[in-house]
């Protein structure tokens, strides 16, 4: 055991504190401690000390001569928009351009990956949505595939603060020609007096099923099968 790790023993300064940015500032800075002497002292992973060393963004003055200083930091995110793009044009790691970022308190935007698949999905009310690419569920930040299907066809004005109907109350079946432009309370009103073709399908025979498949425009599909 080292010199420095067998005297902080001694003055019982070990503890669960190093976490904190003070303590850890501390044993890295003060003390001149390395990664690797803290976790051996506080019985932890090397890794674990690095991690907090960035989330607390602390580095030795000596350190941070060879690094962009705040002001080129600052200008090269802002620029590229993206921590990804900025590591590209200061070619040093992602860790320690978070590093950075957290010593000089830069605050990083929310970024989205654009290049993700958007998430198609049905909602807890039976309608397709289509997602955005970082929304993992249905949470305000997806769009019905009914109202996109007619906003491709009508325009936003015509369809701004007007509801989309199933006119064969499938709630999956957004072909145009099933997609009604109504008022909120005709809406309503539809909802409540009719019977979805759902529950009638459940209580009818095969014949009456394809029947109704046929009256609601599902002949190519019956035929094909």
């Amino acid at each position: 055991m080292s010199e420095e790790i067998q005297q902080t023993l001694d003055n019982g300064s070990v503890s669960d504190g190093w976490k904190q940015p003070d303590k850890l500032r501390e044993l890295y800075v003060e003390r001149g401690l390395s990664a690797y002497k803290i976790a051996k002292l506080h019985d932890v992973s090397r890794n674990k000390v690095r991690y907090r060393l960035q989330k607390h963004g602390i580095f030795r003055p000596s350190q941070l001569e060879k690094y962009p200083n705040e002001n080129k930091l600052k200008r090269v995110y802002q620029d590229a928009g993206t921590v990804k793009k900025a590591i590209e044009q200061l070619d040093i790691s992602r860790g320690m351009v978070l590093r950075l970022m957290n010593h000089y308190e830069i605050t990083r935007e929310k970024e989205v990956n654009y290049s993700a698949p958007c998430p198609f999905q049905t909602n807890t009310n039976g309608y397709e949505v289509w997602g955005h690419p970082n929304s993992k569920k249905y949470d305000g930040t997806t769009v019905l595939v009914h109202r996109l299907v007619k906003l491709a066809e009508i325009g936003f004005d015509a369809l701004k603060d007007r509801d989309v109907h199933h006119r064969n109350t499938i709630k999956w079946d957004n072909r145009p020609s099933n997609l009604e432009l109504i008022d909120r309370g005709e809406h309503t009103r539809r909802h409540k007096e009719g019977v979805p073709i759902s529950v009638e399908l459940a209580n009818m025979d095969e014949s009456g099923v394809v029947e109704a498949l046929h009256t609601a425009g599902y002949s190519s599909i019956l035929n094909d099968s």
